[in-house]
């Protein structure tokens, strides 16, 4: 689970970690606000909660060609 500051210049030049089909990175000032880097180059930005029955949700806010990362930061928040 490795932690960065999700901003376009960590953003643009995240990749999947080699051996891996998808790295998540989490981002250290908005909690659940996620990156997934996977094998094939996609990017999507992704927010994960826990509902009140304590299960862990995740929504789909955009892929990184699609949304530039101030707005995927904003729908985050």
């Amino acid at each position: 689970m490795p932690k960065a500051t999700l901003d376009y210049a960590f953003v643009s030049q995240a990749r999947c970690l080699p051996g891996q089909n998808k790295t998540v990175y989490y981002d250290t000032t908005i909690s659940g606000f996620t990156l997934e880097c996977r094998a094939s180059g996609g990017r999507t930005y992704y927010l994960r909660y826990r509902d009140p029955s304590d299960r862990l949700k995740q929504i789909k806010i955009g892929g990184f060609n699609d949304v530039t990362i101030a707005q995927a930061r904003k729908k985050a928040q």
